[in-house]
């Protein structure tokens, strides 16, 4: 399946683009042809689990109680990450008593 997306210039909202080579992180760099200034697109479709803030917010719903398959749904990460920040976790995270003392 492939994604077409239509990038418009920030500044006067022109469909003229042409690329115009790659920024040191890696991002796509673009020239606008009508206002002829550069700028660099930020696309939606780069991946959740990249991001800085995620793990955080993973290792808080872990704590709270939420399962596995409700925080993949939720951030929409994959298992692997969910897993793997588990893994790494300082927490011990202990799983609900079925049975408690009275």
């Amino acid at each position: 399946m492939k994604t077409q997306i239509t990038i418009t210039c920030p500044s006067c909202l022109s469909v003229s683009i042409k690329k115009n080579g790659v920024k040191s992180y890696g991002k796509q760099n673009y020239f606008c042809k009508d206002c002829h200034k550069q700028f660099v697109h930020h696309l939606q479709l780069t991946y959740k689990g990249c991001q800085s803030y995620i793990d955080n917010k993973i290792r808080l719903m872990l704590v709270r109680g939420c399962s596995i398959a409700d925080i993949v749904i939720l951030e929409q990460v994959s298992k692997g990450k969910v897993l793997s920040v588990l893994a790494n976790s300082n927490h011990q995270i202990k799983p609900r008593q079925k049975h408690y003392n009275t």
